[in-house]
Parts: structure tokens; sequence; C-alpha cells
């Protein structure tokens, strides 16, 4: 289940050490996070616990929230 951890920004992205699966943020600043570039309204889920204390982006998985519409010519190269 997911569970809402708050807002992120590149800088508290920076600074987190533990996470677990599931965990999820809304990003509050524009910025590099987990290796993608992020806008606000973007939200930032866990996929993985944090077991070293050693973060990966590879534990992460951004979802963008703001596509308003994504053109059929890049529909047609997905496919």
């Amino acid at each position: 289940a997911a569970k809402y951890q708050g807002g992120m920004t590149a800088a508290s992205y920076q600074s987190l050490t533990t996470y677990k699966a599931g965990w999820y943020w809304v990003v509050t600043e524009a910025g590099t996070i987990a290796g993608e570039s992020c806008e606000i309204g973007d939200m930032v889920f866990c996929n993985t616990d944090s077991t070293t204390g050693a973060k990966s982006d590879a534990h992460f998985d951004i979802v963008q929230n703001n596509i308003e519409a994504i053109p059929l010519s890049v529909i047609n190269a997905l496919s």
C-alpha cells in the first residue's frame, strides 16, 4: 500500500537515508530527483526498501503528474 510521506525537493531527496517500498512524496520544488528532471506536482514512489543506508536512484520511480497531452507521434514511436 502506498503511504504518503509529504513534500520532496532535490535537497530533501539527497538527505534521504531511510525509506520503504510503497512510500511516496509529491515534488514541491522543480529539480533533479532520482536522476530525473522533476516539476512541481510530480510524484516520487519508492519501489525498494533501503537496506544498507546507501540510496540508489533505481529504488525510486517518478510519475509525471503534469502531462496534459502526449502527441500521437510519440505514442506511435512507443509501439
